[in-house]
């Protein structure tokens, strides 16, 4: 096939001219990176909604529950993606309950703590980390994620710095700036996993929490690198959260076995 034989031919003259460099090839001194993928339970919240979502009872579960606009007549819930709403549950379950209550306003901090079980975890983590005065960045896919964490750390009167996918690009830069300096106070910076990307660089951090697993581990590996790159002079600990008997259990199974 001569189309073939083209592609070829270009593939011959353009492999001299590609270079694919790799951290430890390049900076011997660079310090190691370890990565730790922690287990939470699910709380009985969880274990309930879990339930409804895979029985597909999830409207009757709503209607048991007075605040909730479902009970306007005609209204139904939209859980095209069972796989998806599984995961969400397992995030905070407030990212399926809010899109149906009434409220405009988050639960007090204590109940969205008592409703997750991978949120406990990461409220003792958070703590034992800080207390030690790591740098620690935290990581999920889901916005909204970003947006209990962000009001969680702001009741703990800790001041932090957010980059998602709407944030600008000069206030990217004055947050890293900030962070960055270590005169500044700020010991936590919540990502959006697919925003914090290239061109991010918070060495200043020791310590990466990825909330959630992304389905392109390319990603995950993305967000660690954004402390764990050329510059870092301290090792770099890793916290892989996952919530046990859930569909993220399979994901996290699968990338302890590729590390």
């Amino acid at each position: 096939n001569k189309r073939v034989l083209v592609v070829s031919k270009l593939h011959a003259i353009l492999r001299p001219f590609l270079l694919r460099r790799m951290k430890e090839d390049v900076e011997h001194m660079l310090p190691r990176k370890k990565e730790i993928i922690i287990y939470a339970n699910m709380t009985e919240h969880q274990k309930q909604i879990q339930n409804h979502l895979v029985e597909r009872t999830f409207d009757n579960y709503l209607h048991e529950n007075t605040d909730i606009v479902l009970r306007r007549p005609g209204i139904k819930t939209k859980l095209n993606n069972l796989l998806i709403q599984l995961r969400k549950n397992c995030g905070h379950p407030d990212l399926l309950d809010a899109a149906f209550d009434t409220s405009y306003f988050y639960p007090p901090v204590e109940k969205l703590l008592e409703q997750c079980g991978k949120f406990q975890l990461l409220d003792r983590l958070l703590d034992a980390l800080l207390k030690r005065n790591h740098k620690v960045l935290i990581f999920s896919q889901w916005t909204k994620v970003l947006d209990i964490l962000d009001y969680y750390l702001d009741t703990k009167g800790l001041k932090v710095c957010r980059i998602d996918g709407n944030v600008k690009l000069e206030d990217r830069r004055k947050q890293i700036a900030e962070f960055n300096d270590l005169n500044s106070g700020l010991n936590v910076f919540i990502l959006s996993t697919r925003a914090g990307g290239l061109g991010i660089n918070l060495t200043s951090a020791d310590t990466c929490i990825l909330y959630d697993s992304d389905w392109n581990p390319q990603m995950d590996l993305q967000a660690m690198d954004r402390c764990h790159r050329i510059g870092q002079t301290k090792p770099v600990h890793v916290y892989r959260l996952a919530t046990s008997n859930s569909v993220e259990v399979c994901l996290g199974d699968d990338l302890q076995t590729l590390g």
